[in-house]
């Protein structure tokens, strides 16, 4: 790993609605990723974070959903000097930053940000990518059966499955997989 954020180069789209262990290693620069990890694992949703060379002369953010934070958690993020902001793209969030300048460890930048994560208590998992055979329908504005035809639901699961989606046979609800599924069922 490289010893300054200069030499971070920029993962990409971090645009992850549903972050999960599995696919964070994939949106989250190393600085970031143990932070990240940690908040995952006790369900915080984190929206956006950025420790990389296009951050140099300005700041490494982490973004934390407030929307879904309990009322404790709230109350860390705002004594943690968690800026709130309403409204934009990612809506009600507390956006945590640090100035990053040419010669900014991502050793100085992970712990700010691991110190971060860790001062934060379990949240209660309210936030799963879950839905329905008639809720996916009403989102899309499909009609409950299309030209006579009724839609196939079971094999609409299957593909679900097929990409990594998890069905709860019991509750009739499709999680985006399983991971969320055993989050909100407290696991």
């Amino acid at each position: 790993m490289p010893n300054f954020i200069r030499d971070i180069e920029p993962k990409g789209n971090r645009n992850e609605s549903h972050p999960t262990e599995i696919n964070l290693p994939d949106l989250v620069e190393e600085p970031l990723l143990a932070a990240c990890t940690a908040l995952v694992r006790k369900n915080i949703r984190t929206v956006a974070s950025t420790a990389n060379k296009e951050n140099v002369g300005s700041e490494a953010e982490l973004l934390i959903c407030a929307e879904h934070l309990s009322s404790e958690n709230a109350g860390i993020a705002k004594k943690l000097g968690g800026r709130e902001v309403m409204g934009g793209h990612w809506g009600h969030v507390f956006q945590f930053t640090l100035p990053v300048g040419d010669q900014s460890t991502v050793e100085e930048v992970a712990g700010h940000f691991d110190a971060i994560a860790a001062a934060f208590q379990r949240n209660p998992y309210t936030w799963a990518n879950k839905w329905n055979f008639a809720d996916a329908l009403q989102m899309i504005g499909a009609p409950l059966s299309s030209t006579g035809e009724t839609w196939n639901w079971q094999e609409m699961v299957a593909e679900d499955l097929e990409r990594g989606a998890y069905y709860d046979e019991a509750s009739g609800y499709v999680y985006a997989n399983r991971e969320e599924y055993e989050k909100e069922r407290g696991g």
